[in-house]
């Protein structure tokens, strides 16, 4: 999703283009902004890069990564193995791809993959400050470390689709909360007919339940994983 068609989104859930609706896009860039944040410490976006040791090697330059990155894993790259269409047959995405979404296989998968990690990954310490990733033995020359790290969001575009509809929510709650402390300020309006109070405590309590909800979602499906069955 772009920021355009989420802007035309929220929008359109606010009524816009039948009401009046009291935004201009500076509100609505400060909510997107506000949103991305929070799914940040809820839903951070998790990435790996690889790397692949000299002899003797201890320490690794990371500045290639925006200083704001928080590496949260450090282990040994497991050995390539032979692909099918180009997904390892013992990836959780070969499970997903060719036989189906069954939560039982990949748990017991998972599980495989978590223990060989442990195995594999657990014969050093490491410490990140950025921008150098310490370790506590050398290397030896061609070793390849997977290191794992979180960043906040940058962009709208970066937001994972299964976490879309939680951050629709959340943006649009956030807006309503701009919108009714905007009406709030300016609780009585002149209207042709006279004054007109707006709804602004009404559509403060509702932005703030469907904030609360919108995070909750999210933290279902961080705990419990995604899966479509049927």
């Amino acid at each position: 999703m772009t920021k355009q068609e989420l802007q035309s989104i929220l929008l359109s859930s606010l009524g816009s283009g039948r009401v009046d609706v009291e935004l201009d896009p500076a509100h609505i860039d400060s909510a997107i902004i506000i949103s991305l944040l929070n799914f940040s410490l809820y839903a951070p976006l998790k990435q790996s890069i690889y790397l692949t040791a000299e002899e003797g090697q201890t320490r690794f330059d990371l500045s290639i990564l925006p200083a704001d990155t928080v590496v949260i894993d450090v282990k040994k790259a497991q050995a390539q193995t032979q692909t099918v269409f180009g997904v390892d047959p013992f990836s959780c995405n070969y499970t997903y791809t060719y036989k189906g979404y069954d939560i039982v296989d990949i748990a017991v998968l998972q599980n495989y993959v978590n223990t060989v990690n442990k195995t594999l990954g657990k014969e050093f310490q490491w410490k990140f400050e950025y921008p150098f990733l310490y370790l506590s033995r050398s290397l030896t020359a061609g070793e390849i470390l997977q290191v794992e790290y979180i960043k906040p969001y940058q962009s709208v575009e970066e937001i994972p689709i299964k976490y879309l509809p939680s951050f629709i929510k959340y943006a649009k709650a956030e807006l309503k909360e701009i919108l009714a402390r905007v009406r709030g300020k300016y609780k009585e309006m002149p209207a042709p007919e006279g004054t007109v109070e707006m709804d602004s405590s009404e559509l403060l309590s509702e932005a703030q339940t469907e904030k609360e909800e919108a995070i909750e979602q999210v933290k279902r499906l961080t705990q419990t994983g995604f899966f479509i069955t049927g």
